[in-house]
């Protein structure tokens, strides 16, 4: 896992996020796992602002599995946030599309493991 400062790592990863179109980097990227940790490193750096408005944006994304990136990505910052979206997050382990989590890096156990 990468240790540098946000400020270090989110002008990439945003400038990635913004050019990817493969679904399965893309949940990578997201989840936020990549931006939701990066914009938790200190110093976060003058894009954070821009980070967080991105990962609330996707809270109303058409896509079911980058939803539930997004609660992963900001619940990490806020212990109480994801179970104020229970049912976001139960939609989306619910629809066919989360077996792209299968692929993914950020969850090693696969769909079972985003369900759990």
């Amino acid at each position: 896992m990468c240790t540098s400062p946000g400020a270090d790592v989110l002008p990439a990863l945003l400038r990635c996020r913004r050019a990817e179109s493969d679904p399965v980097t893309r949940l990578d990227l997201v989840l936020v796992l990549a931006l939701g940790r990066a914009v938790r490193r200190e110093p976060a750096g003058d894009r954070s602002d821009e980070t967080g408005a991105l990962l609330r944006s996707l809270l109303g994304s058409p896509e079911p599995q980058l939803r539930l990136a997004a609660v992963h990505a900001l619940a990490a910052g806020d212990p109480d946030f994801a179970a104020g979206r229970l049912e976001l997050a139960l939609d989306a382990v619910r629809h066919p599309s989360v077996a792209l989590w299968r692929h993914t890096n950020s969850v090693g156990s696969g769909v079972r493991g985003v369900q759990h």
